[in-house]
């Protein structure tokens, strides 16, 4: 397999997480998301397709609490999520799609 180099991305990505706490990488399946975040070598990994990982997560504040620096969270596969993101505080909050 080969491996893009995606300079423009990473460094887009790397502006952006200095300027929020939490960054979201979204496109389609199998279309580098992964390689991408895995170029930013994290301080923590959770795989939720890994038992071991999801299970240490139905604690979260136990899981996170301690951890500091990057924490990745590899969930693409494990959530499905129904029509358009939107960002709003909760489903009372957001305007009809």
């Amino acid at each position: 397999m080969n491996f893009i180099d995606r300079k423009t991305d990473r460094a887009t990505l790397t502006k952006l997480m200095s300027a929020f706490p939490v960054t979201v990488i979204l496109g389609p399946r199998q279309c580098g998301k992964t390689t991408l975040a895995r170029t930013l070598a994290a301080d923590s990994y959770f795989d939720l397709e890994n038992p071991r990982d999801l299970a240490r997560l139905e604690q979260p504040q136990l899981a996170l609490e301690d951890l500091t620096g990057l924490i990745w969270e590899d969930f693409a596969s494990a959530i499905s999520i129904q029509g358009p993101s939107r960002p709003c505080g909760g489903a009372e909050d957001c305007p009809d799609p």
